[in-house]
């Protein structure tokens, strides 16, 4: 008997991470959440079961470092600076000891989520774009080093999703955008999940540090790809 395919969800309560734990819920993977600070010992600490195909997931951040640049304009605070830093650390820490336990396992897969944030200056919607292309800078050093233990490490990125409290303020924004190609379809979470769950049940994927982009406008992932 094959076991259940375990996957470590790491992040903030948001509508991608919800929608993603609901669905790997109900397609019969063995499911442990971790919130955005946990502590890197409980990620390592973790007892496998034996033959048991590991999967982590880190979700997109949910916060927006915008309203942290314009609170620092006012007040020549370093909030954004300060926040950065922690994260980072944080970030580094919880993949370190994510990957420790991949190894333990035999090889898996680590996925970092982040949202695009082409649209930020239109919606008012996650964007922390220096923590997502550090993290994303993270992910395509680590799978050169992890690549040979059958660890594959990737970024996807995507674009805001409208949910149906979204959806009149992209509807309001689309009048902004000008550009043809800059016409945006909002992404639901549904389709965004869709696409990443087939890749979290292959036994092995053909590709490692790659970022892979869902949106239907121009996707700022190939700034790092």
């Amino acid at each position: 008997m094959i076991s259940r395919i375990n996957v470590i969800v790491i992040g903030e309560r948001g509508t991608l991470r919800n929608r993603l734990v609901e669905q790997l819920n109900a397609g019969n993977f063995q499911v442990d959440c971790l919130d955005e600070t946990a502590a890197p010992e409980l990620i390592s600490d973790r007892v496998l079961r034996p033959g048991s195909p590991l999967r982590v997931v880190f979700t997109p951040l949910e916060g927006n470092e915008f309203r942290l640049l314009a609170g620092d304009l006012e007040t020549q605070g370093g909030a954004l600076l300060g926040h950065v830093a922690s994260r980072t650390k944080i970030f580094l820490a919880q993949a370190q000891a994510a990957l420790k336990l991949l190894m333990q396992a035999g090889g898996g897969q680590l996925w970092v989520c982040d949202y695009d944030d082409s649209f930020s200056y239109h919606l008012d919607t996650p964007a922390c774009p220096i923590l997502a292309q550090a993290r994303a800078s993270a992910v395509r050093s680590l799978a050169k080093e992890y690549s040979r233990m059958d660890i594959a490490i990737n970024t996807l990125f995507a674009q805001p999703i409208a949910d149906e409290t979204a959806r009149p303020m992209f509807r309001q924004a689309a009048a902004s955008l000008k550009s043809y190609a800059m016409r945006y379809k909002p992404n639901s979470a549904e389709d965004i999940i869709e696409m990443l769950v087939p890749f979290i049940r292959k036994d092995r994927l053909a590709f490692s540090g790659a970022v892979v982009g869902a949106g239907m406008g121009i996707n700022q992932g190939h700034l790092i790809a």
